[in-house]
């Protein structure tokens, strides 16, 4: 979607993207602390040890995350442009007031501010990352509808009850953040893959091609019923040399089977060098 391990960079090089996209796609991330507080409460584990022995206590844990979930706060996964230039002011008002070069830049920096969010929302657009629309609640039924840019009418119906709805006249556009992209921040380690592939490019000399994560087969898919045989995160080569890797988003997630599942398939697939990246941690000396 970006493009390039380039535009990919660009963007997330900056901090205010990073936070936009985390609140806009990640549920409840201001909620965590609560929900530890509350399963080791309920799960007896005050102590910040939990164990489970058998299965009526993962009945037991499953009950309770199914009991929480119900209760968290959704996504907010759509903002104005409003929202946004306020956000970005107050993200270089902080930076400005850290840094005694930009105190004296200050006036030049913020009147440059608009055009500079302008800028970036436009590549973010341009690449499907965020869409331009309406949303309005029907005062009929209740049913939130979404009306992207090119399809806005003067009346159109609800979605649900095929009520008609008028378009404000003072009506200011909404941007929304791609779902796909949303769900690639919530549910898997896209991202971390991504910063992986771009500090492996970064170290390359002369020559780096990589694949998407990939699923291998000893045999045709068909013939074993789609059971992937080994995934990678990381299939590349840098400076003529077959690289493949495994990537975690914290080097706490890192086990030592995954060391030894990735030296095995090093060999299986006669790689040259075989990496397991962290996004963020600091490297383990416990062996």
């Amino acid at each position: 979607m970006f493009g390039s391990l380039s535009g990919f960079e660009e963007v997330f090089n900056k901090h205010f993207w990073r936070s936009q996209f985390e609140s806009m796609a990640a549920p409840a991330q201001e909620q965590q602390a609560e929900v530890i507080r509350d399963l080791k409460l309920r799960m007896k584990a005050t102590d910040g040890t939990l164990q489970i022995n058998d299965d009526a206590g993962w009945q037991k844990l499953a009950e309770r995350v199914i009991q929480k979930s119900s209760r968290l706060r959704v996504p907010r996964q759509k903002t104005r442009y409003s929202n946004l230039f306020k956000a970005w002011q107050a993200e270089l008002n902080a930076a400005i007031e850290a840094n005694e070069n930009f105190k004296g830049r200050r006036d030049e920096i913020l009147a440059e501010a608009a055009d500079d969010l302008k800028h970036s929302l436009s590549f973010l657009l341009d690449r499907g990352i965020f869409y331009r629309g309406h949303e309005w609640v029907c005062r009929h039924c209740s049913h939130r509808n979404w009306v992207s840019v090119d399809l806005l009418k003067d009346i159109m119906p609800c979605e649900v009850c095929r009520k008609n709805h008028q378009l404000p006249i003072d009506v200011a556009l909404d941007f929304r953040l791609n779902e796909f992209f949303a769900t690639c921040l919530r549910e898997h380690d896209t991202v971390s893959v991504a910063w992986a592939l771009s500090a492996l490019r970064q170290e390359s000399g002369s020559c780096f091609i990589f694949a998407p994560q990939t699923a291998l087969y000893r045999n045709y898919p068909e013939d074993q019923g789609r059971r992937v045989d080994r995934e990678l995160d990381v299939v590349c080569i840098v400076d003529g040399k077959f690289v493949i890797g495994e990537v975690k988003a914290g080097v706490g997630l890192i086990a030592k089977n995954d060391i030894a599942d990735l030296a095995s398939a090093a060999k299986e697939l006669g790689a040259d060098v075989a990496i397991l990246m962290a996004l963020s941690g600091s490297p383990r000396t416990d062996g």
